[in-house]
């Protein structure tokens, strides 16, 4: 008959041997726990084996972690820490966390922040690292996610099918709901819009006022008004038909600032010389016309000196010298 061998044991729960129930060396089990003891040469009791992941202060995984569809979690609203050694990181995948530093491992990889539903990703502060941007400039998006530094201005952008438009053409918001060019020779085309972006044939966006960059073939330091004779086009000579419609001063040959100056009509002087304090025209023999509107005066005070001849229909004068 095959010999039996029975450890010392104990089916009570947290019942530990002492080293007055074992000896050095030898092995004392206990059922209920599921732990082998033994006592070492310096009368310690020793576990050779645990149950519980939470009696082993130091646990050490041989192989991975498989968690078999379950979760790690905590209780009490404890935190769950994963605290690398030294310069050692937390390696999820292809992310890495690093202090306080999110990264991706491999090189030109994304890293997506999806919030489930209509949850929302809030981000408290952030900061462009890649460029710190200039005093007074504003985080803008250019409408498909990418974000960067802009200067501040009053800009929108539309959407109207095969616009056409580029970059500095000048625009007013016409008949039919939609965005035309303007043109300097009537009340009803000035424009107001200044085409800061074209995104793509059905998008792009306006300015109205503030500083825009990407355009070209600016002169610092200039005035442009809107063409009274090219449709959207600016220009740094002012009109002298129909209206004088300023919209921008340049700042370099690429940016400039729009200005919501109001429109005006243009005087027509091509005829005229107006020089420090005469009026005179510019043509020989021709008659200078002071005409004024309806019931209107002309109205002179001090005195009046006419090289040439004077003439008028109906003419008072009341003080001065004539």
């Amino acid at each position: 008959m095959a010999a039996v061998i029975r450890l010392k044991r104990s089916e009570t729960a947290s019942s530990v041997p002492t080293t007055s129930t074992i000896t050095v060396g030898e092995v004392a089990v206990n059922t209920a726990d599921q732990k082998i003891y033994t006592r070492d040469s310096s009368d310690n009791i020793v576990t050779l084996s645990i149950a519980n992941l939470v009696d082993d202060a130091t646990p050490q995984l041989g192989g991975n972690l498989d968690v078999n569809g379950s979760s790690i979690v905590s209780t009490s609203n404890a935190d769950i820490n994963i605290s690398p050694n030294g310069s050692g990181a937390v390696n999820i995948d292809y992310l890495s966390i690093s202090d306080t530093t999110i990264s991706s491992i491999n090189t030109d990889t994304d890293i997506t922040l999806s919030p489930n539903g209509t949850g929302n990703v809030d981000i408290q502060r952030f900061s462009i690292n890649t460029d710190t941007g200039t005093r007074g400039q504003i985080i803008s998006t250019d409408g498909s996610g990418a974000i960067a530094w802009a200067d501040k201005n009053v800009s929108y952008s539309v959407t109207q099918s095969s616009h056409g438009f580029s970059v500095g053409d000048v625009l007013y918001f016409g008949t039919g709901a939609t965005y035309t060019k303007a043109q300097a020779d009537d009340a009803d085309t000035l424009g107001l819009f200044l085409v800061s972006e074209v995104h793509d044939t059905n998008n792009f966006s306006v300015c109205l006022s503030g500083k825009v960059t990407g355009l070209s073939g600016l002169t610092a330091g200039h005035y442009y008004f809107l063409s009274n004779s090219t449709a959207g086009l600016l220009t740094q000579t002012e009109p002298t038909s129909g209206y004088s419609n300023p919209l921008l001063f340049a700042l370099s040959a690429t940016s400039g600032v729009v200005l919501p100056f109001r429109p005006a009509e243009a005087l027509e002087d091509n005829d005229i010389i107006f020089q420090s304090n005469t009026i005179a025209t510019e043509n020989t023999d021709q008659d200078l016309i002071l005409n004024p509107n309806g019931s209107g005066q002309v109205q002179v005070s001090g005195d009046l000196d006419v090289t040439g001849n004077l003439s008028a229909g109906s003419a008072t004068w009341d003080g001065g010298t004539f």
